[in-house]
């Protein structure tokens, strides 16, 4: 101690590492600072209220209690700051792997799914490019199958077909479209069946060649289950037309089938019974112009032979594909009758004068 001592009052240096040290000291212990730094605070003001109002002085001045009272408040604060700082970045350094790790599995995670997308793409260009192409074929193969008993549903066929029996092509009971392809050595005049797309089949008529793919499908024909043709694509090769130039081209054939039967008629009879058959007022009407000659037969002979007429007409307009013809019949210019061309166009209604 006494080493101590004299070191204290005789050496600057040793007062200085103290001073350091308590610093140091008090860096750390801030709140025992800041405690006494207060309990100081509160001696300083007890000490200068003492002085002034009694004119005692306690043991230390009030101007030295509160220099060091401020001092240490001045230090704790300080060693607060600094204490807090180191903790955080402690915290921050500690944490630091933790959010790594989470990034790792998000990345891991996330590098999983892209590893199983890619896979799955792997897998279905694996299944596009094993899928199966379709079976080439011709027309008359696939009724030989179908009248073998060979066809099955699921089936895909390729083949170039020509198209025909154009003015049969309808909407069945099935609800499908149905047009024929020529198979001619199997069925030359029926042709086979498909099932099409009304829209496609527009641009079709007979002659038409087209690129067919088609499927195989159970088709529900009066109870029973048939495989039949379902067109899947289609692609013409030749021959297609517009809907608009096939109305033209039927409309044609109708009038020039109704001239020629016309020729035919006064070829059988000998004589011109039928002047000319005329395009009526909008297709499907034809006026009928019947010679003078009839004009002296009595209207039975006329009612019998117009109806005789009249029958032949509509049949020749149903080869056509026309089911409501209608004809009317005149005389010099005047109008005897017209066919029932809704209810029954094979039969004639006349005007009354013939009734």
């Amino acid at each position: 101690m006494e080493k101590l001592k004299n070191l204290w009052e005789n050496t600057k240096w040793f007062k200085i590492i103290v001073f350091i040290i308590c610093i140091s000291l008090l860096f750390k212990l801030w709140p025992i600072a800041l405690i006494s730094g207060v309990i100081i605070f509160g001696y300083a003001l007890y000490s200068f209220v003492k002085s002034k109002k009694r004119g005692q002085y306690t043991k230390f001045k009030p101007k030295t209690s509160f220099i060091v009272a401020i001092s240490l408040i001045v230090i704790s604060i300080i060693g607060s700051a600094v204490t807090s700082n180191t903790t955080n970045t402690d915290s921050k350094s500690e944490a630091t792997p933790k959010v790594t790790k989470t990034s790792q599995s998000i990345t891991s995670a996330s590098s999983k799914k892209e590893k199983q997308a890619s896979q799955e793409k792997d897998t279905t260009k694996q299944e596009t490019s094993v899928a199966p192409k379709p079976i080439e074929t011709t027309p008359d193969k696939l009724v030989e199958k179908t009248n073998n008993g060979t066809l099955k549903s699921g089936e895909e066929y390729h083949f170039v077909g020509e198209m025909m029996r154009s003015d049969n092509w309808s909407t069945g009971s099935t609800g499908n479209y149905t047009v024929y392809v020529k198979a001619p050595e199997q069925s030359s005049i029926a042709g086979m069946m498909l099932y099409a797309d009304e829209h496609d089949a527009e641009s079709w008529t007979d002659g038409t060649k087209v690129d067919f793919v088609v499927n195989i499908k159970n088709v529900d024909l009066g109870g029973d289950k048939v495989p039949t043709p379902v067109v899947k694509t289609s692609k013409i090769l030749s021959g297609g037309t517009t809907k608009e130039q096939k109305d033209s081209i039927k409309e044609n054939d109708f009038y020039e089938a109704m001239s020629s039967a016309a020729q035919t008629v006064n070829e059988n009879l000998g004589n011109t019974a039928i002047d000319s058959i005329d395009k009526g007022s909008i297709y499907p009407v034809a006026d009928v112009q019947l010679n003078i000659i009839f004009a002296s037969y009595s209207n039975m002979e006329i009612k019998s032979l117009v109806q005789t007429l009249n029958e032949n007409l509509a049949k020749i307009a149903y080869s056509k594909g026309e089911n409501n013809p209608q004809f009317n019949y005149y005389i010099s210019g005047v109008k005897i009758g017209e066919n029932r061309s809704i209810m029954d166009p094979s039969e004639v209604k006349f005007n009354s004068n013939l009734k």
